[in-house]
């Protein structure tokens, strides 16, 4: 089981929003180059792990909407992770993705809510 995202995917949510001090992970980057001498600072990048999304800190578990409350629904099915947003007492799903790896479909929700879903609500 896949449990942190890569360095691309934790560098995007950042950039859709998300707090770097939410990811609980980093990975050291290593300087490139020839002729590197003394002693070199290397940076570390922020990496999210499973364990961030599913704290309630990085996707909310309930979204109180104008037409009703919103939670976040996990669930296995054919092999696959589920994970979606769904009106409470409807069924009615909102946005829906799934992946073998939980951190995968977790990751495409997390683009959804910050790359989509907050930005129509500030308007």
């Amino acid at each position: 089981m896949k449990t942190r995202l890569t360095n691309e995917q934790s560098q995007h949510l950042i950039d859709l929003g998300v707090l770097k001090e939410k990811a609980s992970g980093s990975v050291s980057v290593a300087p490139i180059g020839d002729g590197i001498r003394g002693l070199v600072k290397i940076p570390k990048r922020p990496i999210f792990r499973l364990e961030d999304f599913l704290n309630g800190e990085i996707l909310p578990k309930e979204i109180k909407t104008k037409d009703g409350d919103v939670y976040l629904d996990i669930q296995i099915m054919n092999e696959n992770y589920c994970v979606n947003y769904e009106y409470i007492g409807r069924g009615t799903v909102i946005e829906y993705y799934d992946s073998p790896e939980l951190i995968e479909a977790l990751y495409q929700l997390t683009c959804w809510y910050y790359g989509e879903y907050l930005k129509s609500e500030e308007k």
